[in-house]
């Protein structure tokens, strides 16, 4: 539906859902990055978007992979978080800095506002 033009809102806060909200939205968001990289773009090549508010929330693994040819799939990204630091504490371990510097590396325009945390 999104690669014809359809919005798609998920309202699933997760003050109110919590965990449930969390791993739909994270599910949702990896089978619309598996639809993207399948589509053939010479047959369309409308561009889709996907956002996330407390992106640092919603974050997996396969995130990282994907922002790397999210470009050539035509997907536009967008993440919403208060600092990077939230990034590290939710993936947590000892490869969450590599992997996020990597993964917000990928992200071809990054808007700091109001940033009060030194990393």
């Amino acid at each position: 539906m999104v690669q014809d033009g359809k919005l798609i809102l998920l309202d699933l806060p997760l003050l109110v859902w919590g965990a449930v909200g969390q791993y739909v939205q994270i599910i949702f968001k990896y089978c619309l990055q598996k639809a993207q990289e399948r589509r053939n773009i010479s047959e369309n090549a409308r561009p889709v978007f996907l956002a996330s508010d407390e992106s640092h929330l919603l974050y997996a693994p396969s995130d990282q992979l994907f922002q790397t040819t999210a470009r050539s799939s035509r997907t536009i990204v967008l993440n919403a978080t208060q600092s990077i630091s939230n990034y590290f504490a939710a993936l947590g371990g000892e490869r969450a800095e590599a992997e996020i510097h990597s993964y917000l590396g990928n992200l071809q325009l990054q808007i700091f506002h109001q940033n009060v945390d030194v990393k």
